[in-house]
């Protein structure tokens, strides 16, 4: 079995490197490669997983989601071991914080990969995303005047993380959030569609977390007046794909691409009102993300409402690109 290191801290230059996202409803890998010239060049898989179904129930990961990981890491083993990374990171996330049965999982992939697994606290989570959502922001989402920032918002399956910072990526505040796509669906959203009730329910608990977050993140709120929001992670993408009419996703279309709250609000509108059925049809919804989308876009509304986002800078860059930096640091 190759043996990778986990971590660059030496004077070794990592031209290769390759991150492994263990998600709550992602299992995800990254290889990146700088070339001679000093151009990046990335390589993404995003199997879905759906590792951390129904944990809210029952506080474990399931036989079968474990086994679902498993192939797509076997997978990934096949393309790490053709790509040949001087430098490996495997990394877990909410889902892998809250399981009672963890140990199942670092062993698997220990064997599968060869690699430990770097189980990120929300703070350092959301740090990483913030370094990987600002490093490569086209143009016209850079801020505007001096000491004007990022706020960055990650939704993912299990948690929401809330980061801002300047542009050198030194970060002011991060707040990590246990709510996500996958939690409020299993949580409050029991029909199909969802009725008016549940919605109200979840957004309900939404605002309340938002509320922490307006105490826990200094200057969040003159951030997201003066700066610019970016928005990462599979909610975002798959509504600005939604947005945007994608039947066939291009992620140079969606990196880059701004949310505006109004559209926002719409796509929602049209997303929570739909049954899974109707709504497995709008081009850019994958067919894994039907029964999510609606608890994820819950969120993104809300954030947008509570503390006043007009609009989101989609970025395709996130928590692999930050490990990546990281590793190359």
């Amino acid at each position: 079995m190759t043996a990778w290191n986990r971590v660059a801290k030496d004077s070794v230059v990592r031209n290769r490197v390759a991150v492994v996202d263990l998600g709550t409803i992602t299992t995800r890998l990254l290889l990146s490669e700088v070339d001679a010239k000093g151009r990046e060049h990335n390589e993404r898989l995003a199997p879905i997983t759906r590792m951390g179904a129904d944990l809210g129930r029952t506080g474990a990961l399931s036989d079968e989601a474990l086994d679902r990981v498993a192939e797509a890491l076997i997978s990934h083993r096949t393309r790490l071991d053709a790509f040949g990374p001087d430098s490996l990171r495997v990394v877990a996330t909410s889902a892998a914080r809250d399981a009672s049965n963890r140990r199942q999982l670092l062993d698997l992939v220990l064997r599968v990969l060869g690699a430990e697994v770097e189980l990120l606290s929300g703070a350092e989570e959301g740090r990483l995303t913030f370094i990987g959502a600002t490093s490569s922001l086209p143009a016209h989402a850079m801020p505007n005047g001096p000491g004007v920032g990022f706020a960055v918002l990650d939704i993912g399956g299990g948690s929401t993380e809330f980061a801002t910072g300047a542009t050198d990526g030194s970060l002011t505040g991060v707040y990590s959030a246990d709510i996500g796509a996958s939690r409020v669906t299993e949580a409050y959203l029991h029909h199909d569609p969802p009725l008016a009730e549940e919605l109200s329910a979840g957004l309900s608990v939404v605002q309340l977390h938002l509320d922490d977050c307006r105490r826990e993140v200094p200057g969040l709120a003159e951030t997201i007046s003066a700066g610019t929001v970016v928005g990462v992670g599979g909610t975002i993408t798959t509504l600005a794909a939604v947005e945007i009419g994608l039947v066939t996703y291009d992620r140079s279309k969606v990196h880059g691409a701004v949310l505006e709250h109004d559209a926002v609000e719409d796509v929602f509108r049209l997303l929570a009102t739909q049954p899974a059925a109707d709504r497995a049809f709008n081009p850019g919804l994958p067919a894994a993300r039907v029964d999510l989308i609606v608890g994820g876009c819950l969120i993104v509304v809300e954030a947008m409402r509570h503390l006043g986002i007009e609009r989101i800078v989609v970025s395709e860059a996130d928590l692999l690109d930050g490990c990546a930096l990281d590793l190359r640091s």
